[in-house]
């Protein structure tokens, strides 16, 4: 068998040398490569080009077209690639599937053709896996009440033989997808995908069968709460060191009288700690901070106003106006001030 083997891939290897040698011999090669080139069969026109004779007398020109084609399939490979690539990102994985084939078909053993090839139908296989998970989840959330509904039928009702076997096969498939989501929960312990693993175990609970001993829930539960414990401790900590970060730069902003600032950073404060009795504390200090310092450079504009320094009010009151949106008199003031800039320019303009 094995020599017959060898003697088969020979004999294929003699066919295809032997092709390229009936072109090169009967001065067809230039229009067989062109009908490659054209279909996109790169290697075996590059394959043909490799077994001319080196005393060929076009053996230099066929060597520049050698490395043209080169340049031309390393540009069909990335072109095919990236297609295959926009096809799967729509879902669209049997045509992207197919631009790979067609072209391992004129270029095969391309190691970034076969390797985009092998990744996609990996992709394809996660995807549908998930899509598979999703419909059993689907149809346990339906699944426990379909089985109280027909119980309840054949038992008020026993002679109804298809009723009777509408509850086997029931019965069955509440076996198959009370063990799915058993796996379904394990794996989300292996692979650390709590969240899912969690929803598979909820489920799971909801259908088990009466014959399910419950030993095995109650053992993922508790692996599952000591996730969720040391998950919350690590919530804290980080928020801890959120917070701490935070309060750092509200106290720089506070000595800085950037006041806007400060206020941003005091309200993530109380986003991370809504309860705080001692952030209320320090959002009506710092509100009643605010207020006097708006009211002070206030009186400071209305002074450079008074003293004919009109722009210079305006400097001074225009900032205020993001710590203090709702002032009604300080909007007058910075209007009144505008206004007469805008008289004082057209003023100008006409002398």
């Amino acid at each position: 068998m094995m020599i017959s083997r060898c003697l088969l891939a020979g004999c294929i290897f003699g066919v295809l040398s032997g092709c390229a040698q009936y072109y090169i011999q009967t001065g067809q090669l230039d229009a067989q490569l062109d009908s490659w080139e054209q279909t996109h069969h790169y290697q075996k026109a590059l394959d043909a080009i490799a077994q001319l004779p080196a005393d060929h007398p076009n053996h230099l020109a066929y060597e520049a077209r050698s490395k043209a084609l080169l340049s031309q399939q390393q540009n069909y490979i990335q072109a095919t690639i990236d297609q295959a690539n926009s096809l799967a990102r729509k879902r669209q994985w049997h045509e992207a599937l197919d631009r790979y084939q067609d072209a391992l078909v004129g270029n095969p053993d391309q190691p970034h053709l076969q390797q985009g090839f092998d990744n996609l139908r990996l992709q394809r296989q996660i995807y549908n896996t998930k899509l598979q998970h999703q419909l059993n989840l689907v149809e346990a959330t339906t699944l426990r009440r379909r089985l109280q509904l027909f119980a309840e039928l054949q038992r008020s009702n026993p002679e109804r033989l298809d009723y009777k076997k509408e509850l086997e096969a029931l019965r069955l498939q509440q076996q198959e997808l009370y063990d799915f989501l058993v796996r379904c929960a394990e794996d989300g312990l292996e692979f650390t995908n709590f969240t899912h693993g969690q929803q598979c175990l909820k489920m799971a609970k909801g259908i088990r069968p009466a014959e399910a001993g419950q030993e095995l829930l109650s053992q993922l539960s508790s692996r599952y709460q000591q996730i969720d414990k040391r998950s919350q401790s690590v919530r804290e900590r980080r928020s801890q060191q959120q917070l701490s970060v935070l309060e750092q730069g509200f106290k720089a902003a506070l000595a800085q009288r950037d006041y806007l600032k400060a206020r941003d950073l005091l309200e993530q404060q109380e986003q991370l700690n809504p309860n705080s009795s001692h952030l209320i504390t320090i959002r009506l200090e710092l509100d009643a901070e605010i207020d006097q310092y708006v009211r002070q450079q206030m009186q400071l504009g209305a002074d450079a106003y008074s003293a004919g320094q009109i722009e210079r009010s305006l400097k001074i009151w225009q900032p205020l106006l993001p710590l203090d949106p709702d002032n009604l008199r300080l909007q007058s003031d910075i209007q009144r001030a505008e206004r007469f800039t805008r008289k004082l320019k057209s003023l100008q303009q006409n002398q």
